[in-house]
């Protein structure tokens, strides 16, 4: 039968002539679109993400609501010890998380339900892009004072 290496080995795309290496322009090509297929996506992520966090980021650190996600709110302690206590309690939520969320795609794959398990991968990036999305546009419409009412917002975030 014939192999991946067989064909391979019919014609390698870098060819060994007299001690200096050639290679092939159809392969150096293809490389390089390869490459700039992945830079041009890459570059306007990063460049969307510096753009959003500096349009996006409110003049004083009181106005980011921010550490409306932790569990205990470190500003409620009133040593240093129990400051750390209270970090240390919500970084043992956020690791608890995870490791509750591994383990649930471990036990999907182990029961063998790879649709159920791409049921949850899918709702699980759902939900993320769109906790995200509302994040940010929450927060645009604050910083920059927009007025806007529940069904607005409702309908925006339904398209």
């Amino acid at each position: 039968y014939y192999t991946m290496a067989d064909e391979l080995a019919q014609s390698p795309p870098v060819h060994r002539r007299d001690e200096e290496f050639v290679v092939d322009k159809a392969a150096l090509d293809h490389a390089l679109s390869g490459f700039s297929a992945i830079l041009t996506p890459v570059t306007l992520t990063m460049v969307l993400a510096a753009s959003a966090v500096i349009f996006l980021t409110p003049d004083s650190q009181e106005d980011f609501q921010d550490s409306s996600l932790l569990v205990l709110q470190e500003e409620e302690a009133t040593s240093g010890g129990q400051q750390a206590g209270f970090a240390l309690a919500n970084a043992l939520v956020i690791i608890g998380v995870i490791t509750f969320m591994t383990f649930v795609i471990v036990f999907f794959i182990y029961m063998g339900w790879e649709k159920l398990f791409a049921a949850y991968i899918f709702l699980a990036m759902l939900m993320l892009m769109g906790f995200t999305t509302g994040v940010v546009v929450v927060e645009g419409l604050r910083t920059y004072s927009v007025p806007t009412d529940i069904a607005t917002l409702s309908i925006f975030f339904y398209n």
